[in-house]
C-alpha cells in the first residue's frame, strides 16, 4: 500500500503551484474580491482575463444549507458576469497534478 503523505495532498497553497504549472502565462490572485461583483466572498484563485474562479471548498460547502444557497448565489452572480466558477471538494484533495489539467 502506498503510503499518504502531505505531498500527495492538493492543498490551498499546493494548489497555487500547480496553477502556475498549468497557467505559466497568467497570474492568479489569491484571496481577494471579484471587483464589481457585489460580492463579499474572496475566492480562493481568480483570473480575471480567463475570467476563471477556483474554489478548494470544504465539507460545510456540501452539507449546511445556508452555505449551499450562498455559494449558489455566488455561481449565479458569478456565470451572469461571464465568468466560470470551478469547485474542488477538500475531502476529494488525494490527487495528483497531471489530474489537474482538465481545468
Amino acid at each position: 500500500m502506498k503510503k499518504i503523505t502531505k505531498q500527495n495532498y492538493l492543498t490551498e497553497k499546493r494548489l497555487g503551484v500547480i496553477l502556475k504549472q498549468i497557467f505559466p502565462n497568467y497570474q492568479f490572485i489569491h484571496d481577494k474580491q471579484v471587483p464589481n461583483s457585489n460580492i463579499k466572498n474572496r475566492p480562493d484563485y481568480r483570473n480575471d482575463a480567463l475570467k476563471l474562479i477556483i474554489e478548494f471548498d470544504g465539507h460545510r460547502h456540501y452539507s449546511i444549507s445556508k452555505t449551499i444557497l450562498n455559494d449558489n448565489l455566488k455561481d449565479y452572480t458569478y456565470k451572469k458576469n461571464g465568468i466560470h466558477s470551478n469547485k474542488n471538494p477538500i475531502f476529494c484533495s488525494n490527487i495528483k497534478t497531471n489530474n489537474l489539467q482538465f481545468i
